[in-house]
């Protein structure tokens, strides 16, 4: 016999099983969707909430409508991506855990650096935590095996082999495996004990680009391994923290 409709619709009953199943059956990850590799992509990246507090209406306007976008392309037939991301917000969560640590009677200038580096990263994740049980309650279609990060202390860094691209400087030639970021170089660099390129040191060569002829200083520095690809490698601090500290180096010589 059919049962009786409760008079009211209780949604704990009915959307923690739905939302479950939808996890389960794996169609939230675009790269295990049939014939992933042939369907084209849509994706966005989820503007990262602070995970200094809760989520309020706001957030839940913004997140609606980026799912109706994804849950659209999704049933168009693309690889869909909603990637999922929380920031700990640095200076905005200190300020917060200053109120929190306030109503506890207590000071941060009393507790050791350490100490209140852990508390509130522990208090970030907590917050987080709850922020995507938040979000997985009003039905969002992230991908969870996967997020975002803003930080390098969230980044994983994964060893992986890339085709070189060999990209012509003047009269160098230079490998690389980011070419799309030549638009940000500054210099170039080599050993030099690279006999192949001593001359270069300390001079300015020219080559054309989409702006016009520019000027690169070509640098020596010990790091650069002669071995890999043409022993020439470009510099592009914008891009890559460790080549920044060396052109800091670079310049105050």
């Amino acid at each position: 016999m059919l049962k009786d409709l409760e008079p009211r619709y209780e949604h704990n009953q009915v959307e923690e099983k739905i939302y479950r199943l939808w996890e389960e059956s794996g169609f939230f990850d675009p790269d295990k969707l049939p014939d992933a590799k042939k369907r084209k992509s849509f994706t966005i990246v989820m503007p990262p909430n602070n995970a200094n507090g809760l989520l309020h209406m706001g957030h839940a306007v913004g997140l609606t409508l980026q799912d109706i976008l994804i849950r659209f392309w999704r049933m168009r037939g693309r690889k869909t991506l909603w990637l999922p991301g929380a920031d700990h917000a640095g200076f905005e969560t200190q300020v917060v855990y200053d109120k929190k640590l306030d109503k506890e009677g207590r000071n941060r200038y009393e507790i050791s650096r350490e100490q209140l580096w852990k508390e509130i990263w522990d208090f970030t994740e907590e917050n987080k935590a709850k922020m995507y049980e938040q979000t997985k309650k009003l039905g969002a279609s992230c991908d969870w095996s996967r997020e975002t990060a803003l930080s390098d202390l969230e980044v994983k860094h994964v060893e992986r082999e890339d085709p070189l691209y060999f990209i012509k400087y003047g009269p160098l030639t230079l490998a690389t495996v980011r070419p799309e970021t030549k638009f940000g170089d500054t210099a170039l660099a080599v050993n030099p004990k690279d006999p192949r390129y001593k001359k270069y040191i300390g001079n300015e060569i020219e080559a054309k680009g989409i702006l016009g002829t520019l000027k690169f200083k070509v640098i020596g520095d010990e790091a650069v391994d002669p071995k890999f690809g043409t022993g020439v490698v470009k510099v592009t601090p914008a891009h890559d923290s460790k080549w920044l500290k060396r052109e800091r180096r670079w310049w105050k010589r």
